[in-house]
């Protein structure tokens, strides 16, 4: 079952870059973009609330979440999603947020998570 709504998951996440147009390489360079072009204050107030800054994201990684084959551990990492995917305009509803977040096993935001993540 978990492995089925893994395959679910990436597949949602290959829906949204593709339906913006980016390859996994360029999305991968806008996801690491957006995180490193963000004001100090608001990547500290993200990461008071769990987000993960992505690190070394790469193509060859957004490949293994899309097909299922992986799906980020932390919950960091997929809070980093949720707020990347919102910040593109490819996730627009908390309802949307965290139908994903049970596919990819973790649940729903949490109301402090939702507070900042859908604060406009």
């Amino acid at each position: 079952m978990a492995r089925k709504n893994h395959k679910q998951w990436g597949q949602q996440l290959a829906a949204r870059r593709q339906h913006a147009g980016y390859s996994q390489d360029q999305f991968a360079n806008v996801l690491l973009g957006l995180w490193l072009n963000l004001d100090a204050s608001l990547q500290a107030e993200l990461a008071h609330c769990g987000v993960e800054p992505p690190g070394d994201i790469q193509g060859f990684m957004l490949s293994r979440y899309e097909t299922g084959l992986r799906v980020p551990v932390r919950r960091g990492a997929h809070l980093f999603l949720v707020w990347a995917l919102l910040a593109l305009g490819l996730l627009r509803a908390a309802d949307e947020a965290n139908i994903w977040l049970e596919l990819g096993g973790q649940g729903y935001l949490t109301p402090s998570e939702n507070a900042v993540l859908f604060r406009n």
